[in-house]
């Protein structure tokens, strides 16, 4: 399984195999794989952007990585941090004062460790078609809250909307424009968007692949344009282990202090995601023991599966996209 046979050494040709190897066992149509150790960086693709078409995939194929748009958002807001212009503990409504009661008590470091306890979110047909105003005046309801903020971890697709909307609201620009001046293109990232693709740029299909027969079936991505902030991203491996560089080797202090970066990475004491992580930071997920320490995220869009590890301590960056929903079994 990639995720644990790949962090040791860098080789590019071990990890075309491996990579080669789990992809054609799960039912995989493509994918990539880069691997960043030692101020190295390999990079390894297999197979097709959409099954069936022959359009292979390159180094620079964007695969709609879901909810690692989490990582990115929170980026910005700590940039906005970092800047002056956010605090970790003021409540939501001094950024966004038309907010319902319920929400605009949250704080910025409680959106960002999902501690609000705001719901996931709504069914994307309830509210495809919606502003984010109106898409957070729904999601945000007292009635839909899941616990007080605070209280405990509760994952929340709302909790980035609203933080999406507070970037919007500091900067003047939209969520898309923000991220992408403030973050990617500082790190030399093009990104595609769900909702904004870029010209000429790949994009992997989603696939729907039945483990028993072998099945697989290309899927359309369904997420509504109110979540952009929470999951519209699509970026290649190798613009993952751009993001990675924020955490490794001194990182990258014009994009964000290497102390803000620290806090993505440090465990928020309330923020136990039981099954998903050992703990949650300030917009990263931290996984396994105390060394290594790997932090990340993992994202999922429809019939794709992407994961992103960062070992801060050991300077090692490892992200896998799949266009599958068999990618889980893949990273392993």
């Amino acid at each position: 399984m990639i995720g644990t046979a790949l962090r040791s050494a860098v080789d590019q040709r071990v990890a075309a195999e491996i990579l080669t190897r789990c992809a054609r066992r799960h039912g995989v149509p493509g994918a990539q794989l880069a691997i960043h150790s030692g101020g190295v960086t390999v990079q390894a693709e297999f197979g097709e952007c959409e099954y069936g078409t022959g359009r292979r995939v390159t180094p620079d194929t964007a695969f709609p990585v879901g909810s690692i748009t989490k990582a990115v958002t929170a980026t910005a807001v700590l940039a906005l941090v970092a800047d002056g212009d956010l605090e970790l503990d003021e409540p939501a409504g001094c950024t966004v004062p038309d907010l319902p009661a319920a929400a605009a008590g949250i704080t910025v470091r409680q959106l960002l460790s999902h501690t609000g306890g705001l719901p996931c979110g709504p069914a994307a047909e309830d509210v495809a078609g919606l502003s984010v105003p109106r898409y957070l005046a729904q999601a945000c309801r007292p009635e839909l809250m899941v616990q007080p903020p605070g209280k405990g971890f509760s994952y929340s697709n709302v909790g980035y909307v609203l933080l999406g909307r507070m970037i919007a609201a500091v900067t003047g620009m939209s969520w898309a424009d923000a991220v992408s001046s403030m973050v990617l293109e500082p790190l030399g990232v093009t990104a595609s968007m769900l909702g904004r693709p870029r010209a000429g740029r790949a994009v992997a299909t989603g696939h729907s692949v039945h483990a028993r027969t072998g099945r697989v079936r290309p899927v359309r991505q369904s997420l509504p344009a109110a979540e952009a902030a929470a999951g519209d991203l699509g970026l290649s491996a190798a613009d993952l282990i751009a993001l990675g560089r924020l955490h490794v080797d001194g990182g990258v202090p014009a994009v964000l202090p290497p102390e803000h970066a620290a806090l993505m990475r440090e465990v928020v004491p309330s923020a136990v995601p039981f099954g998903l992580a050992r703990g949650w930071g300030l917009g990263m997920a931290v996984f396994g023991g105390q060394s290594p320490q790997w932090s990340g995220h993992d994202g999922n869009a429809d019939g794709t599966g992407c994961y992103w590890r960062v070992d801060a301590g050991g300077s090692r960056i490892v992200p896998l996209t799949c266009n599958s929903s068999s990618g889980l079994a893949t990273w392993g």
